[in-house]
C-alpha cells in the first residue's frame, strides 16, 4: 500500500479540483468494459448458432412406425 505523502496529497487535490469543475477523467477501464461487449456477443451468438446450425444441417426425422409395427417373423402370426 502506497504511503500517503505531499505527492499523493497533491494529486487527490488535483481530482477533487478536477470533479468540482466538471472535468471528467477518463479511466482506461472504460476501454476495456467496452471490448468485452463484442467478444460476448461472439460468444452468445456461437452459443446460439452453432446447435441451431447443427438442427438444420441434419434435422431428425420421424420414426418409421410402419416397420416397428410389422412381426420380425412371420411364421408366428395367424394367417
Amino acid at each position: 500500500m502506497e504511503a500517503y505523502t505531499v505527492k499523493t496529497y497533491e494529486r487527490d487535490q488535483r481530482r477533487r479540483a478536477c470533479r468540482r469543475r466538471g472535468d471528467k477523467e477518463t479511466p482506461v477501464m472504460s476501454a476495456l468494459v467496452l471490448a468485452n461487449f463484442p467478444i460476448a456477443a461472439l460468444i452468445f451468438a456461437a452459443m446460439v448458432g452453432i446447435p441451431l446450425w447443427l438442427t438444420f444441417k441434419r434435422p431428425d426425422r420421424a420414426p418409421r412406425f410402419a416397420q416397428a409395427r410389422t412381426p420380425a417373423h412371420r411364421d408366428h402370426v395367424a394367417a
